[in-house]
């Protein structure tokens, strides 16, 4: 009998590969490993005692070394010995091309925990009012959260033209926000010429000129 899993969960892989070997021992193949005469001896061969190894075969469905044909593929079905196909990834076509061979099919996948986005607005919001602690934080929030360094500082640039463009650009004086523009250009350049972290920069920026 042949099973097939396959997925990115290394963990639940190894799992199930004990729960369906069910105490028999387990040997582990690639497939650049095996020949056609030794997947038939694997197929016939029988155990007084019950104690024949399961036997698990490596990319056996994605290898450059493919060897399966509809013969060595029945008789790895009708035989009592337990086959496992161990794949990482595969399309259902693929999946759907072996499914009549196969016992049962497991996908083992893990599950990705999305975190919660942080609305960029926000810092734009806390620098406008001046709030050195909320727009801090809020950076350090967006940093760990993945958003780019490149994208915050576009927000915090865009504020800036916008304070500058309103009638009153309080609790700033415009020579503060015009300072601040000219330093956010500055960041960006010497980032993408290498002679700074942007990331470690835009903190400094945000601690400084608030």
């Amino acid at each position: 009998m042949i099973y097939l899993i396959y997925g990115n969960d290394n963990i639940k892989k190894s799992a199930n590969i004990k729960e369906i070997a069910d105490g028999a021992s387990i040997v582990r193949i690639p497939i650049d490993q095996i020949t056609n005469n030794a997947l038939l001896t694997l197929a016939k061969q029988s155990d007084l005692f019950g104690n024949t190894p399961t036997t698990v075969i490596e990319n056996a469905i994605t290898g450059d070394e493919n060897i399966f044909n509809d013969d060595i593929l029945k008789s790895l079905k009708e035989s009592i010995n337990v086959f496992i196909f161990l794949e990482d990834t595969l399309t259902q076509v693929q999946i759907k091309k072996y499914k009549k061979y196969l016992e049962d099919t497991i996908l083992c996948e893990k599950k990705e925990i999305s975190k919660p986005k942080v609305n960029a607005f926000v810092i734009a919001d806390m620098f406008g009012k001046r709030d050195k602690v909320g727009t801090w934080t809020t950076y350090l929030d967006l940093v760990e959260k993945g958003e780019a360094p490149e994208a915050i500082s576009g927000m915090l640039f865009w504020k800036i033209k916008t304070l500058l463009l309103a009638r009153s650009v309080k609790p700033y004086s415009k020579r503060e926000l015009e300072l601040a523009s000219s330093q956010l250009v500055d960041i960006y350049h010497k980032a993408h010429a290498g002679d700074t972290d942007m990331k470690v920069a835009l903190e400094q920026f945000i601690l400084s000129t608030i």
